[in-house]
C-alpha cells in the first residue's frame, strides 16, 4: 500500500509540475509581439501618400530622411551633403491641389507629383517611389508650363483668373455654396450666389502653386481644386465641370472648421 500511495503521490506531482509549466509559458507575450507586428503593418497601410506627401513638405529632417542619395535633380546626381531642402510650401497656410477625381490617390508602387509656380509660369516633376519602409523621393525635373498634360485646364485656370468678363462667362449662376455649420451636430446648408452678387476672384494670385497628384481620371470633364489647410481647419473645394466644351465654375463647397 504504501509503494502504491508512493506512486500515486509522484505521478500526482509530475502532473502538477506539466501542468504549471503550461501555466508559466508566455502566450501573451507571443500574442502582444504578433499584435505589434500587425499593428506596425496597418500603420504603415494607413499612412497614405497624401499624409506622407504633407508631411515631406513641412518637416525638414523627414524630408531628408526620405530622399534616395545619390537623387537625380535636374538631370544631376544630388549627394546627401548637397540636398538643397523643398521648402516653398512649408509655411504655406494650406497646400492648394488640383484634382482629378479624389484627394486620396490609389495606393499605388509609384507617384508622380506636379508642382505649378504660377510666379514663375513654371512646373516641377517629382518622382516618389514606394520602399520598403515608406515612400522615396527618386527625382526632380523642371519644365516649361506649355508641356503639361493639364495645361488645357490650367490654360483655362489663368485666363478665369485674369479676365473679368471670361471669369462671370464661365460661371454657372446661380452659383451652388455649400458650408459647413458646427454646432451640437455637424449640419451642411445649401446657398447660391446670384450673378449680380458676384466679386471677382484671381485665383493664382491666391494659390500662387498647385499641386497635382497624376493619375488617370475616371471622369475627365470634373476638376476639384482643393485648399488643404495646414494644421488650421481650411478645407474649401472648388469644383468645375466641362459643359458644352467649355470649363464652368459650377459648385463651392467649404467645409472649414
Amino acid at each position: 500500500m504504501r509503494v502504491l500511495f508512493a506512486s500515486i503521490l509522484v505521478m500526482f506531482l509530475i502532473s502538477c509540475k506539466k501542468e504549471n509549466k503550461t501555466v508559466v509559458s508566455k502566450p501573451e507575450e507571443t500574442l502582444k509581439t504578433t499584435e505589434e507586428k500587425v499593428t506596425e503593418k496597418t500603420d504603415f497601410l494607413e499612412v497614405s501618400f497624401l499624409e506622407f506627401f504633407e508631411t515631406f513638405l513641412k518637416d525638414m529632417e523627414y524630408q531628408k530622411s526620405r530622399v534616395d542619395f545619390p537623387v537625380h535633380v535636374m538631370g544631376e546626381k544630388v549627394k546627401s551633403n548637397d540636398w538643397i531642402v523643398v521648402d516653398f510650401l512649408q509655411q504655406a497656410e494650406f497646400f492648394p491641389y488640383l484634382l482629378q477625381d479624389t484627394l486620396k490617390p490609389k495606393q499605388v508602387e509609384k507617384q508622380l507629383v506636379h508642382i505649378i509656380d504660377f510666379n514663375q509660369n513654371t512646373y516641377t516633376d517629382y518622382y516618389f517611389e514606394k520602399s520598403i519602409d515608406n515612400w522615396k523621393l527618386s527625382k526632380i525635373e523642371s519644365s516649361e508650363l506649355d508641356s503639361l498634360t493639364e495645361n488645357e485646364f490650367v490654360g483655362f485656370l489663368i485666363k478665369f483668373s485674369l479676365d473679368a468678363d471670361f471669369q462671370r462667362s464661365h460661371i454657372a449662376f446661380p452659383l451652388k455654396e455649400v458650408t459647413m455649420e458646427m454646432d451640437s451636430i455637424t449640419t451642411f446648408k445649401t446657398s447660391q450666389i446670384p450673378i449680380e452678387e458676384w466679386e471677382f476672384f484671381d485665383f493664382i494670385s491666391e494659390i500662387q502653386y498647385l499641386i497635382i497628384f497624376h493619375v488617370h481620371p475616371l471622369n475627365p470633364n470634373t476638376k476639384y481644386i482643393h485648399l488643404r489647410g495646414n494644421e488650421n481647419g481650411i478645407s474649401v473645394e472648388y469644383i468645375f465641370q466641362k459643359i458644352n466644351g467649355e470649363w464652368m465654375f459650377v459648385q463651392i463647397n467649404d467645409q472649414s472648421t
